[in-house]
């Protein structure tokens, strides 16, 4: 993710303290953490996706039958990058 150490900590950290993620170790590894959302953190998670996706039907509308063309062609670079 191009993220540093103390930053994912601290970014996990503040997800902990909203109760959106937890952190348990990882039962091969007594060295790594794993993380995942809790039910909070789901349902947050599908709230932005569905704000996100609003956003952009809004920021796009004016390009009409281009913008899927247009989003398209963005994932695939993303993608490929």
């Amino acid at each position: 993710m191009g993220v540093d150490r103390a930053t994912m900590v601290s970014l996990i950290d503040g997800l902990e303290e909203h109760g959106l993620a937890e952190r348990r170790r990882s039962p091969q590894d007594c060295r790594k953490n794993i993380v995942e959302l809790t039910a909070a953190g789901q349902y947050c998670l599908r709230r932005a996706e569905k704000a996100r996706r609003a956003v952009e039907r809004r920021f796009l509308a004016p390009l009409d039958e281009a913008a899927a063309s247009l989003v398209r062609a963005l994932q695939t670079l993303v993608l490929a990058g």
